[in-house]
């Protein structure tokens, strides 16, 4: 369920820190895709208090890396000569 959250954590913090946004069709399908995969795997979850923090400190931390790897990658294409 965690990996399934980093795709919508990844979209705010983008938005958050670079007010980046996506297209609609985007943003539907994202919310369709999360709705229906949390529906799916609803049954098999347990939550408790430590497991939700420790799940929700490793969703922000892997959106975030993504974002900043990405970022890095796009900076370091245009140091590079041709």
């Amino acid at each position: 369920m965690t990996k399934l959250a980093v795709i919508p954590c990844t979209v705010l913090l983008q938005y958050l820190l670079y007010r980046t946004g996506i297209a609609l069709t985007v943003a539907a399908s994202l919310v369709v895709l999360t709705i229906g995969v949390g529906i799916a795997t609803i049954t098999a979850l347990e939550v408790n208090f430590e497991g939700f923090v420790v799940a929700l400190i490793g969703v922000v931390t892997t959106s975030f890396q993504q974002i900043v790897r990405l970022r890095e990658d796009r900076m370091g294409s245009r140091d590079r000569p041709s």
